[in-house]
């Protein structure tokens, strides 16, 4: 069986366990049938120009407690936890809440790529690469620090408010920087795939 999740950077490809990753500005290289959820129409319209047979999964995806409109990567990243907290530190940061099968809620940050373009524009002397780890038990002492502090510490503040005694699922293009960062952090790389077989199962496809 073959799935691709559409985001706004990457076509992201799983067969069978296998995973690779195509930009999402090109027309991938795809064939047979794929099954696909999208957060990007543009790119839906292209993965469906390779020539494959793709099916969308996005009307399938039923999430208690979700609000309309909450994005289908989100909603399938919850599904595949279940119970817990997930960080998907991609083009966007997202963070969602799900309780025995019930989105609570979350919300979304600007990714590592964006915030270092943001403090870039504002000046040079903050261009710093932000995807290192951050001292944890005390404040800056550099620029360089102090950058990738303020990138950090919100994450884990709202963490220490809102996720006690949850386990802490991370997943994306960022996830390393996830697992240097937020302590205790489990990383699944292949959560929104997880997500998306247990959806599919729902309509008695085989995978």
């Amino acid at each position: 069986m073959r799935l691709c999740d559409i985001g706004n950077s990457y076509f992201h490809f799983w067969d069978d366990g296998r995973m690779w990753h195509e930009p999402v500005t090109t027309t991938p290289r795809a064939e047979g049938v794929i099954y696909a959820a999208s957060v990007n129409p543009d790119g839906l319209q292209r993965l469906r120009a390779s020539g494959a047979e793709v099916i969308d999964i996005a009307p399938w995806v039923e999430l208690p407690g979700a609000y309309p409109g909450l994005g289908v990567d989100r909603a399938l990243a919850c599904l595949g936890v279940g119970h817990g907290v997930v960080i998907d530190a991609g083009s966007a940061i997202t963070v969602d809440i799900i309780r025995e099968g019930v989105y609570e809620g979350g919300f979304v940050l600007p990714g590592l790529n964006a915030w270092q373009r943001a403090l870039a524009g504002i000046s040079s002397v903050l261009d710093y690469p932000l995807n290192r780890p951050v001292a944890k038990d005390r404040l800056p002492s550099s620029t360089a620090e102090g950058v990738i502090y303020g990138v950090a510490a919100p994450l884990q503040a709202w963490l220490w408010l809102h996720a006690k005694g949850l386990m802490i699922v991370g997943t994306g293009g960022s996830s390393e920087w996830l697992r240097q960062t937020i302590e205790g952090i489990t990383i699944v790389q292949d959560l929104i795939f997880q997500g998306m077989i247990k959806v599919i199962r729902t309509k008695g496809v085989v995978c």
